[in-house]
């Protein structure tokens, strides 16, 4: 299988100015530029190394103390972080935990009212029933009032039918023959 070329970059790529610079920079220093590895980056030096050549101790020290400083800087920076951090999370477990302890509280309340609820309409229901079976006891003490008063009604009629037939017979008695008075 022949192996394919990768395609040309185009003139104004960034690729093309790299390598042209690194063209130009050759033949002005007269030296070969450095040919990476695949897969590596050359690493860049500063323009100052370049311009100055060896670093100089004192430069170096320098550097070092600007390092230094900017270390204890972070240093400080991250021990007030981690600090921020600890107390927020600290704060979020409280906050977390008097919800918690909020939500329980609620739960309860909610199962107290929903046993309050439930005794209510079981008092409810009794007194209904207590009603209905008062109601069917007026109703029967209506209708044996009704039949009493009609059994009355006819014990009034009874005796006044006993008294006319005993007035009538008392008439019949007068007036018979041999009969006192």
């Amino acid at each position: 299988m022949p192996k394919r070329k990768k395609p040309a970059a185009p003139k104004n790529s960034p690729k093309n100015g790299a390598k042209k610079a690194a063209k130009k920079a050759a033949k002005t220093t007269g030296k070969t530029p450095a040919k990476k590895a695949p897969g590596q980056r050359i690493a860049r030096r500063r323009t100052a190394d370049r311009t100055s050549g060896p670093i100089s101790a004192m430069h170096f020290v320098e550097e070092l103390e600007a390092a230094l400083v900017e270390l204890r800087r972070l240093s400080t920076e991250l021990v007030a972080t981690r600090r921020d951090l600890v107390t927020e999370e600290s704060a979020a477990r409280g906050t977390e935990g008097a919800l918690r302890r909020e939500l329980d509280t609620l739960r309860t309340e909610l199962k107290t009212a929903r046993a309050d609820v439930e005794i209510a309409q079981a008092n409810e229901q009794r007194a209904e029933s207590r009603l209905e079976h008062a109601a069917e006891a007026e109703a029967r003490a209506r209708t044996a009032q009704r039949e009493a008063e009609h059994a009355a009604d006819r014990a009034r009629d009874e005796l006044l039918s006993l008294r006319r037939e005993v007035d009538r017979l008392g008439g019949r008695a007068a007036t018979a023959p041999g009969g006192e008075s």
